[in-house]
């Protein structure tokens, strides 16, 4: 299942069955965090790069998989 669809049936039971409410009120603001993690991303690996530091994708696959 995607993350909407996990989201949706998850909150189903306390707000019904509003699609358009359970959009906005779980996924827009989901997909905003998502962006601002893919920018983080960048910064790290540009951090990374900039201060010649080995794992940056094992650095941050490990963070990624903490916030799931």
């Amino acid at each position: 299942l995607s993350a909407e669809a996990r989201a949706m049936a998850a909150a189903v039971p306390f707000v019904g069955d509003d699609k358009a409410a359970l959009r906005r009120h779980i996924m827009v603001p989901r997909e905003a965090i998502d962006r601002q993690t893919d920018e983080w991303e960048s910064d790290m690996r540009a951090f990374f790069a900039d201060n010649e530091l080995a794992d940056a994708d094992e650095f941050l696959a490990e963070r990624r998989t903490a916030m799931m």
